[in-house]
């Protein structure tokens, strides 16, 4: 998954960039989750996928399920048809609203955690965090018992796990070479 964003990482610094120079975050915004919605949608992307149409089809296809379209939205997602990167359509979405909450001094933090969190853990946490990244965080918690003890920590495209699950995938594949 990390080569995906790895990826997505140049499309969403393109349109943020674009959207930055025509104060257009909100459009952006929102073609961003349609897209997404479209590129992910089964038959869309067995098509996007499949061999049949050329790479300009694939974009204009695209473009037509979206319509209307500004110019720089269309000229975007035919760049992306050309490199067949479509499909990291989700991935550029979420760096997008990653970036742009940068912008703004707002980080998003989703943190899983074994246990339920108090206010207090949270709070604690929240602080640690904006003191990592030098910025305001806001922090959504969920928990996962399959963790067994600590917490796993995202940030944008870092990943922070604390978590006992993952130590114990990382001692086995140590273990395992």
């Amino acid at each position: 998954m990390s080569e995906l964003i790895t990826a997505a990482r140049p499309y969403a610094k393109a349109a943020f960039l674009s959207a930055s120079e025509h104060d257009a975050y909100d459009i952006w915004d929102e073609k961003l989750a349609f897209l997404e919605q479209v590129v992910s949608e089964h038959k869309v992307k067995s098509v996007i996928n499949g061999p049949r149409l050329s790479r300009e089809e694939k974009a204009q296809l695209v473009i037509d399920l979206c319509q209307p379209v500004p110019e720089e939205i269309e000229n975007f997602i035919k760049i992306m048809a050309e490199n067949s990167r479509l499909t990291l359509m989700p991935y550029v979405r979420v760096l997008f609203e990653g970036l742009r909450s940068s912008a703004g001094g707002l980080v998003k933090a989703d943190v899983v955690s074994a246990t339920e969190l108090d206010e207090v853990k949270i709070n604690k946490l929240r602080d640690a965090l904006e003191k990592r990244f030098n910025k305001s965080v806001s922090v959504n918690v969920s928990t996962d018992q399959s963790l067994v003890s600590g917490v796993l920590i995202r940030v944008g495209d870092i990943v922070i796990d604390g978590s006992l699950k993952g130590r114990i995938e990382k001692l086995t594949h140590a273990l395992a070479v």
